[in-house]
């Protein structure tokens, strides 16, 4: 019989002692590249810090449409076990589904754009006409867990940390007894993160010319 695959609650690894919930190999291992996570943490706030011009508004009906998604048939239960999967592969269907619905040439445009990412400073340059297609990479981003647009390309070697992070907020009784209303709940989850995606966009290209490509931003 295979074992349930379960998120813990981030307030459960949160309470964790650190010789517990961190791997044998990392805590023996010495602290390494800390200059490295500072100033990405600093470039982060630095982007925080910007005061948001846009306001919150609802969803159009367009959007709405890009993200809705048909109901499951009541005639396949999900098993505990699948529920990762099943949300990495909506994920998957919606990300595409959205994606879909740009145009070849924002894709192209886009695409050409991090080619050009500079590392540094985590930003492409994208001009208005693009934002929404930057908005739809960033959302990717976030929910794969990428620091880097070309790993979007590439075959992912582990689970999408965007959705193992967006597990860790349900409970480990609700993720087991209730995995169908658990999966609903993620369309609704990434419409938000798709419009939240777009505000800080269009906020970024007005005040600076360029999208920080900052996952971190979104949460």
């Amino acid at each position: 019989m295979a074992l349930p695959i379960l998120v813990l609650p981030a307030a459960t690894l949160e309470s964790l002692p650190v010789d517990l919930s961190a791997p044998a190999a990392a805590r023996s291992r010495p602290v390494l590249a800390q200059s490295t996570l500072s100033d990405r943490d600093r470039l982060i706030g630095m982007w925080r810090r910007l005061p948001r011009l846009s306001r919150r508004r609802a969803s159009t009906s367009q959007e709405q449409a890009i993200w809705r998604t048909t109901a499951l048939p009541a005639s396949s239960p999900i098993a505990s076990q699948e529920l990762l999967g099943d949300c990495e592969r909506l994920m998957r269907l919606l990300l595409r589904r959205a994606g879909a619905r740009l145009s070849h040439s924002h894709r192209w445009a886009i695409r050409r754009a991090s080619r050009r990412f500079e590392l540094h400073s985590a930003t492409i340059r994208v001009t208005p006409a693009h934002a929404d297609a930057a908005a739809w990479l960033l959302a990717a981003m976030h929910w794969w867990g990428c620091r880097h647009p070309g790993a979007l390309e590439c075959k992912p070697l582990h689970p999408p940390t965007g959705i193992v992070r967006w597990l860790a907020g349900f409970e480990l009784s609700r993720q087991v007894d209730h995995p169908r209303e658990v999966l609903s709940m993620l369309p609704q989850s990434m419409a938000l993160i798709e419009r939240r995606s777009r505000q800080i966009v269009a906020d970024m290209i007005r005040r600076q010319g360029v999208v920080a490509l900052l996952p971190e931003l979104l949460r």
